[in-house]
């Protein structure tokens, strides 16, 4: 349990760090996830977008770190997570989300995550953790 500050400081440098290196011009962001499922239901969240700005959602691409990402910022990759699903939603300009769903159950009373969103001239990195219950 000692190890997790230094997991979440390294998750939280390596997110600034992918977002310094955007451009700023198109710096888009990402806010915090939001929890619509339960322990024992198929995942359902939403994650924020900011600075979307003139980006569509076809350019803005969003997919579970690699597994070099994980094992940089100290997280488990876990079988479950090749069975996330991400798609940018961004009907409601002022409301622009990246909705996560799963086809499986989530069996465990927490997941922990990474995340990769690239656009046209950026890339960045997050950690996720959600507890289930």
């Amino acid at each position: 349990m000692g190890h997790r500050p230094i997991k979440l400081l390294l998750g939280t440098l390596v997110s600034i760090a992918a977002t310094m290196t955007a451009s700023n011009a198109t710096a888009l962001g990402l806010g915090k996830i939001k929890l619509e499922s339960s322990l024992n239901q198929p995942l359902d969240a939403e994650i924020e977008l900011f600075e979307v700005r003139e980006l569509t959602a076809s350019e803005i691409r969003v997919s579970i770190a690699s597994r070099d990402d994980f094992e940089r910022i100290g997280v488990d990759k876990t079988f479950f997570l090749s069975d996330l699903r991400f798609k940018v939603v961004l009907d409601q300009a002022d409301n622009p989300v990246i909705e996560v769903s799963s086809r499986k159950l989530v069996r465990e009373p927490f997941l922990n995550f990474v995340i990769q969103v690239q656009w046209p001239s950026g890339k960045l990195l997050r950690e996720y953790t959600l507890l289930m219950d």
